[in-house]
């Protein structure tokens, strides 16, 4: 493939990087952040990460605070503040969650497969300020996850589970499934 100006002449990757670049730019993102699927790793002993997320989803934003730790090896355990405010109605919708997972994985490789599980329980208040209303909303979550390394540092993540979410007297359950991809940019 040739180009027009010089520079991409000799150096067709610099074109095709800047091609895919503004690409990406152009498309919706589809995963939450910071990943929405979870790689089958944990934390080193004594290890501990901070993450937080602001997000807005149409009239709804929010901000959440994990906090993890490695406790043992194969062993993280993570806590999870939460608050938003949906604005699509007047007045709007507050949702204050807690949440507290532990991660366990038995089977880990630098490169090759690494296997194990995720087992999370979250508590959200919700008070919709349109009706007085207050309930709160109970959500257990068993989750499989599965990552196949490559030496070369891409991964790929592979989860899947059952989660149930119980609010107002009703119950509701759902398979879950997840697949991620990494790709390394740089070292």
């Amino acid at each position: 493939m040739t180009f027009p100006f010089p520079p991409f002449k000799t150096f067709p990757a610099i074109a095709w990087c800047i091609a895919l670049a503004g690409l990406n730019c152009a498309l919706p993102a589809a995963a939450e952040s910071p990943m929405y699927t979870d790689d089958a790793g944990t934390l080193a002993q004594g290890g501990v990460k901070l993450e937080a997320v602001a997000f807005r989803d149409d009239k709804t934003r929010g901000v959440d605070l994990v906090v993890g730790a490695g406790v043992l090896p194969g062993l993280e355990m993570e806590a999870v503040l939460g608050r938003a405010k949906d604005r699509q109605y007047a007045p709007a919708t507050t949702y204050r969650g807690l949440g507290f997972g532990l991660k366990w994985v038995p089977l880990q490789s630098d490169t090759g497969w690494s296997a194990g599980g995720r087992l999370d329980w979250g508590h959200t208040r919700v008070r919709d300020d349109a009706t007085t209303g207050r309930w709160t909303e109970r959500e257990f979550a068993l989750t499989a996850l599965a990552t196949f390394r490559l030496a070369n540092g891409q991964a790929l993540h592979l989860n899947a589970g059952r989660k149930v979410v119980k609010a107002q007297g009703t119950s509701q359950s759902a398979a879950t499934w997840a697949a991620g991809y990494e790709w390394p940019l740089a070292q």
